[in-house]
């Protein structure tokens, strides 16, 4: 179990890493002027095309601490805000539908914009395995990070998240891999 926790950590880690690469290139090109004040930054409202309300579609790995792994399709809807300067506030909720499990669950957000296209947050996801609302549920706890691909109302996201409370029959230590599409309605 620790084995696969310290690999989802890794993973996010290089993942952050890479992101923060890409925010910072981005932002060194753009700097042709002087540093910005504090005053500035919290007074600026920048667009941005990855905030807003959305329906996403993603398909996810669950490695179950039993050791089985189980592949899910998932249906969500959620809004993202961005707040003051570059930091990003959101939520929603997922219906996870797959061979042996099925699942709702809630999630927050939080994290902060690298660029206007590239967004990197820590996620907080409680998950209730086989619609048991009030018997058991699962604390997850990761990261993601999401980007625009064709047009500014579609953006990819890839989140990793781990288990590390459980309520119930539910199992500790399941890590959850996601992949998907949210469709922003702007």
């Amino acid at each position: 179990m620790r084995y696969r926790l310290e690999h989802l950590i890794a993973a996010s880690l290089a993942i952050g890493s890479l992101a923060f690469i890409l925010g910072v290139s981005s932002a060194r090109a753009a700097d042709l002027g002087k540093p910005s004040t504090i005053e500035q930054i919290a007074a600026a409202k920048p667009y941005s095309p990855l905030a807003g309300c959305y329906g996403e579609i993603s398909a996810a790995g669950q490695f179950l601490a039993a050791g089985d792994r189980e592949a899910q399709g998932t249906l969500g809807l959620g809004c993202t805000v961005r707040t003051i300067g570059v930091v990003i506030v959101g939520g929603g909720a997922r219906m996870d539908l797959g061979n042996a499990v099925n699942s709702g669950s809630i999630y927050g957000r939080l994290g902060m914009a690298l660029n206007p296209h590239l967004d990197w947050y820590g996620l907080a996801e409680w998950k209730t395995p086989n619609w048991h609302l009030t018997s058991t549920g699962q604390l997850y706890l990761g990261a993601g990070l999401e980007t625009n691909l064709f047009k500014d109302n579609v953006v990819g996201f890839i989140e990793g998240s781990h288990a590390i409370a459980t309520i119930g029959s539910a199992s500790r230590d399941d890590t959850l891999i996601r992949a998907g599409v949210r469709l922003l309605i702007k």
